[in-house]
């Protein structure tokens, strides 16, 4: 394929698309709707229903089950927190999750790990849109910029800390995050929102929903994103703005036994971010604005052949084009998701198969600090999954076993099974214990390098006479990383109040580690002004460590004005690789059936993995409820620091990018 032949015009093809999703809906017969709950209506609710944790959760194990009956250390993030707390990027709503390590890297780059491993390139963390896999094989982490979904269309983010891969598959190592958005007939008529603030930040959306008739309902969304760049603490480094444009179609037919989903949505963008240039010997910081374009098309169904039987079944199929100065980068994904859950008087059988196809062409420049020995690459996934769940009533017991079986044609078969047991004590006591084991998949990148620049030291850094380079040279063949996890939690609920605590171990085996390969050489003899020191490094699939760690989460409905909610996040490894502890506390309270106020304190001890320094920062929001229909809000975040180094890329980093206090207004409508 020659450079180049993905290229589409994205301006062209996203304004094409737009009328496109508003053609479907052109003729369709709007129907009188109804409002959401007003902040009034909210305060009236019995305080039993704000802290019940009824709340169902479908991630963990693909079952749908009650968050206080999971055997699992979960969260889950709702569309309510999101409006109240205006959370403008899935990685903002993640902050407040206990385990959960979300960093803004740059303007539009994130990390986010869970129970400490993890980053810009994280191969720990499974991440799922709908069900539909995000990772990249080039990287195995996300660009949290190409999730194709807007703020306003999420449902609720759900988030499964520790291994699920018996369900889920490979990467699903330290946990899962889910993100889950509205079907069409879940909200009514139309919404606009409206975020501006600090150095040229814009968030808007318009949303609209309609009731076709004969139980069809359609939803049409169009979003504009204006991300202000970071700066280093010097000044520099400063990032230009970046843009995001996206639409999006949702169709939804629902009957009595059978619910349809179809998804189309696109997004175009461009995105700043500083790179490292290796013209060697010199090498510097080159700013990037990568220009991408893309589309996916996802269909479920879910039928209920009997009250015992249901089957889901899911397709996808997304395309992305990036091209920026440095490198060119295509990609295509295929999924295919086959699931059926069988229930008896006490016990429930779950089992499914899954295949992923996902291909990639990645041509770099020469100055670019990574190739690989062939542009294109090629992953085919699949697996087998079962697990059966006992129920045991007289006794509050309830036992689930599972596993599966993978096989991908980068590293061949891998098996993840899993037990688990819930302890019932009372209507207000849960125990849990869990033992499981997950693989991660290395990254094309790492297995397949034919050329990667790790690192760049200048003479003076290093007391030499000539500069070092760390180069990798990767001639062997990797393992999956695997993990055995041990996990024991409680949870109890006051009549106005609880709490979740969730102790772990976990044993990495088959991890990813440097090596150097000889001693440093000179790159030319004999040397000349120009010489630079190599040293040459590869990867072994060799280290072991351990983590253990302990994660706490307490949510108050004090009176029927005043919340209070709390996680610490506590962790112990033997690299001392991450964050050794996160610490948050939210106050929420209602003035009025208008007014509301809250209070966010959210404190890292500091990435260890960067050297970067403890933070404590506030976030502060006053929402006002003019109507029904409008509401009103003023943010002010990251105050408490003048500035500060929330974390960067493990790897090709420019260096250190600092997090400042900003400044929102934000605006919904509801017609």
């Amino acid at each position: 394929m020659e450079k180049g032949a993905l290229t589409i015009n994205g301006s062209r093809s996203f304004y094409r698309y737009l009328l496109l999703c508003f053609g479907l809906s052109v003729a369709i017969n709007v129907q009188s709707s109804t409002q959401d709950p007003t902040a009034a209506e909210l305060i009236e609710l019995e305080l039993e229903d704000l802290v019940s944790m009824e709340i169902e959760v479908e991630s963990a194990g693909k079952t749908q089950t009650k968050a206080f009956d999971l055997p699992y250390a979960g969260q889950v993030v709702t569309a309510e927190e999101i409006k109240r707390y205006n959370i403008l990027s899935i990685p903002e709503a993640l902050r407040f999750i206990p385990g959960v390590q979300s960093e803004q890297i740059g303007g539009s780059e994130w990390g986010v790990s869970l129970r400490g491993s993890g980053g810009r390139f994280s191969r720990f963390v499974l991440v799922l849109l709908d069900g539909r896999a995000l990772n990249n094989i080039v990287f195995s982490g996300i660009n949290w910029d190409e999730v194709d979904v807007s703020i306003g269309q999420v449902k609720r983010i759900e988030v499964i800390r520790g291994p699920n891969a018996d369900s889920w598959g490979a990467n699903a190592v330290n946990g899962i995050i889910n993100i889950i958005t509205f079907a069409a007939d879940e909200q009514k008529g139309g919404s606009l929102r409206f975020a501006g603030g600090s150095d040229s930040l814009l968030d808007a959306e318009l949303t609209y929903n309609f009731d076709i008739g004969n139980d069809w309902f359609s939803r049409v969304s169009i979003s504009k994103e204006t991300l202000p760049g970071l700066s280093s603490l010097d000044r520099l480094l400063i990032e230009d703005e970046s843009e995001i444009s996206r639409a999006s179609y949702r169709l939804n037919h629902k009957s009595n036994v059978s619910d349809f989903q179809l998804s189309l949505a696109f997004f175009d963008s461009d995105i700043f971010a500083f790179w490292l240039d290796y013209q060697l010997p010199e090498v510097s910081f080159v700013p990037n604005v990568e220009e991408k374009s893309a589309h996916y098309l996802q269909s479920k169904w879910t039928f209920q052949k009997s009250e015992a039987t249901e089957v889901r079944t899911r397709f996808s199929y997304d395309n992305k084009q990036r091209r920026s100065p440095i490198a060119d980068w295509d990609s295509k994904n295929i999924q295919l998701d086959l699931d059926i859950q069988q229930r008896y008087q006490f016990h429930t059988v779950n089992f499914g198969v899954n295949f992923r196809k996902s291909e990639s062409e990645f041509i770099p420049t020469q100055g670019f600090p990574l190739s690989m020995t062939n542009d294109m690459a090629s992953i085919d996934y699949s697996g087998l999954y079962f697990s059966e769940t006992f129920q045991l009533p007289k006794h509050g017991i309830s036992l689930k076993v599972g596993g599966r079986l993978d096989h991908n044609t980068l590293t061949g078969y891998e098996f993840q099974p899993s037990a688990r047991i819930l302890w019932k004590v009372d209507d207000d006591t849960r125990f849990w214990f869990a033992a499981s084991e997950a693989a991660s998949i290395p990254s094309v990148s790492i297995n397949n390098a034919e050329r990667a620049y790790l690192d760049y030291f200048p003479a003076s850094e290093i007391n030499s006479p000539y500069p070092l380079l760390l180069f990798v040279q990767q001639k062997q063949s990797l393992k999956n990383t695997r993990v055995n996890a041990m996990e024991l939690g409680v949870r109890y609920l006051w009549a106005n109040a609880n709490i979740d605590i969730s102790l772990f171990k976990s044993e990495y085996s088959q991890e990813l580690q440097l090596r150097n390969v000889g001693e440093p050489q000179l790159s030319d003899f004999p040397p000349s002004i120009d010489s630079y020191l190599i040293q040459f490094l590869t990867f072994n699939s060799l280290a072991s460590y351990q983590a253990t760690g302990l994660e706490i989460s307490y949510l108050s409905q004090i009176n029927k004005e005043l919340r209070l909610q709390g996680n610490v996040s506590l962790l112990d490894t033997e690299n001392a690789i991450g964050v050794k502890s996160l610490y948050a506390v939210r106050v929420d309270y209602e003035w009025n059936d208008k007014w509301n106020t809250n209070l966010m304190y959210r404190y890292s001890s500091g990435n260890e993995l960067f050297d970067a320094q403890t933070y404590g920062v506030f976030d502060f929001n006053l929402n006002y409820q003019v109507t029904n229909n409008l509401r009103v809000s003023l943010s002010a975040k990251n105050y408490g620091e003048s500035s500060f180094e929330e974390g960067r890329r493990e790897y090709f980093s420019p260096g250190v990018l600092v997090n400042e206090p900003r400044q929102t207004l934000n605006v919904s409508w509801d017609f």
